[in-house]
């Protein structure tokens, strides 16, 4: 029999190891200071609307998120949208729109971004090279 384990942060992290050590018969406590699980990966209330802010963890360093949701019994079917995303920015002097589509990287951002409204052509070569620029950062 092991002891139990106390986990410090109900992130992603956290929740992953919990989830792992408890389906290894493992006694869990977490503990978290913020009223809602997810860490960073949280909806957020912005401008009176709730925004999922969750984005960055399909991206990046969490290979195994679907393994997670398939252990959890959750569809990623019903999880992920399946329509372009649409980002439309609003400021006092303009207004961008941007519409993703389902083409292959990189030409999905490439295709929005030239299909841009509210952007100088000047505008959009600058996006194209910033993501030049940070696609070549080792960061």
């Amino acid at each position: 029999m092991s002891l139990p384990i106390v986990i410090v942060g109900g992130g992603w992290a956290g929740l992953s190891c919990a989830l792992e050590l408890t389906q290894r018969g493992v006694q869990v406590t977490l503990l978290e200071a913020a009223p809602q699980l997810g860490g960073r990966a949280r909806s957020v209330l912005f401008d009176g609307r709730k925004v999922d802010n969750g984005q960055h963890l399909c991206i990046g360093g969490y290979h195994h998120l679907r393994k997670i949701l398939e252990i959890l019994q959750l569809k990623t079917d019903d999880l992920f949208v399946k329509t372009p995303a649409h980002f439309l920015l609003k400021s006092t002097r303009t207004s961008v729109e941007l519409k993703l589509n389902h083409w292959k990287a990189p030409f999905h951002l490439l295709q929005s971004f030239l299909n841009a409204t509210g952007l100088s052509w000047g505008d959009k070569w600058a996006l194209v090279q910033f993501g030049k620029a940070l696609k070549s950062n080792p960061f």
